[in-house]
């Protein structure tokens, strides 16, 4: 007997509800993803360096509780990716290379990356909420001090969302100049400022 192809009716009908068209987001969500990640490596950045930021930018790089999340709903996690790349990369747009880690670029590169993931509808408050918190907690090697300026950090982006602030990267800088985010100075957590702010 000859084999029959199966019928567009009745693949439609084996799969759930939604789920092709979640799939067909996820996919495309991935493509943005990897685009970006391949213009940045046509730009001289190596994408696979440890250091090149301490967001979860690759799937690969996740921490145990980030694998958690992500496995619990892949879909919110590649966005999640994603808006920690846009992140990382404003962050390096808006600051010199010197204060990226533990200076004012790097309190700006975590308040952005929570404030874009509560400010979209694919992920939302509750979502950022337990990313922000996996990302730190699930980081044993953290140091205590860092931990508590990259979750205060978090937290500010959140409530800048919450706020409805318009999302204006170089606007956003605000709340590093003013000093309503942390950074570490001489081993000591303070209010950020406007130093190493790009023109």
């Amino acid at each position: 007997m000859a084999n029959r192809k199966p019928s567009t009716e009745a693949l439609e009908t084996d799969e759930p509800p939604g789920r092709v068209a979640r799939l067909s987001a996820l996919a495309n969500e991935n493509v943005r993803h990897l685009s970006a990640l391949v213009h940045m490596h046509d730009q001289g950045f190596d994408v696979t360096a440890t250091d090149y930021s301490d967001l979860p930018i690759i799937e690969s790089k996740l921490n145990p509780e980030e694998k958690k999340l992500f496995n619990e709903d892949p879909m919110v996690g590649a966005r999640v990716l994603l808006q920690a790349l846009t992140a990382s990369n404003t962050a390096r747009d808006l600051y010199e290379e010197a204060v990226l880690h533990n200076g004012n670029g790097d309190a700006y590169r975590h308040m952005y990356w929570n404030f874009r993931m509560a400010s979209n509808s694919g992920i939302g408050a509750s979502w950022a909420d337990r990313w922000g918190n996996a990302h730190e907690d699930g980081d044993p090697k953290q140091p205590t001090i860092q931990r508590t300026m990259d979750l205060h950090n978090n937290m500010r982006g959140r409530q800048l969302a919450a706020a409805n602030v318009d999302d204006d990267p170089r606007a956003l800088r605000s709340a590093i100049r003013n000093g309503s985010c942390r950074m570490i100075s001489n081993g000591v957590l303070v209010k950020t400022n406007g130093t190493g702010e790009k023109p």
